[in-house]
């Protein structure tokens, strides 16, 4: 009898640890286009607003420490989602 082997874990976790930073700053697109659109109740909103602080602080930071063109595409990348009135 063959035995099966079995698929190991470990490289689903690296990919998963990798990803999540990289889902969090894509994240920001629709919680920007949330802020700026108006389509929320009012108390959501304002909560929205309080919580942007603490939600945006980790890429606060990497848009001040990264390299000029990073920080173009980082910006790039909000303008998309902003409401343009």
């Amino acid at each position: 009898m063959s035995e099966q082997r079995k698929n190991p874990v470990w490289p689903w976790i690296a990919v998963m640890l990798l990803m999540l930073p990289v889902l969090y700053l894509v994240s920001l697109g629709p919680w920007v286009w949330l802020l700026t659109h108006h389509v929320l109740p009012k108390s959501l909103e304002l909560w929205l607003v309080r919580a942007t602080n603490s939600y945006a602080a980790p890429s606060n930071f990497v848009h001040d420490h990264a390299p000029q063109p990073v920080q173009k595409i980082m910006e790039g990348y909000i303008q998309l989602w902003l409401a343009h009135e």
